[in-house]
């Protein structure tokens, strides 16, 4: 019974950790107060690319890069931040959300609903 006891709990606290580190309904709250300005959710230009899909054209990590300071990914000479530039002309700003990596984790998670 201990066995079992113990097992549900690791179960149960595993869950819990992989809801904290990605809930997509906080993430795209942080979408429609902050990114539909420029962004739409489809693969429709706005001021800035569609983010249909987003998730599957970059990486987790190349998105946490981004998210958090594309002025510096442009800066480091990134090729798909360079010519993000190149084609849009605006500089995407720097959000104060996104200095955080909980909310870069639910924004990732919410990009990845968008297909």
């Amino acid at each position: 019974m201990l066995k079992y006891t113990s097992l549900c709990l690791s179960m149960f606290l595993a869950l819990s950790a992989m809801s904290e580190a990605q809930d997509a309904g906080r993430g795209e709250e942080m979408f429609d107060k902050k990114c539909q300005g420029c962004h739409r959710r489809t693969d429709a230009v706005k001021n800035g690319p569609g983010l249909a899909g987003v998730t599957k054209r970059r990486t987790a990590e190349w998105l946490h890069k981004w998210l958090a300071d594309p002025k510096a990914l442009i800066e480091s000479g990134d090729p798909q931040a360079v010519a993000m530039l190149g084609r849009f002309k605006i500089k995407m700003p720097t959000i104060d959300l996104m200095q955080d990596e909980k909310n870069r984790n639910d924004m990732i998670a919410f990009l990845s609903t968008l297909e």
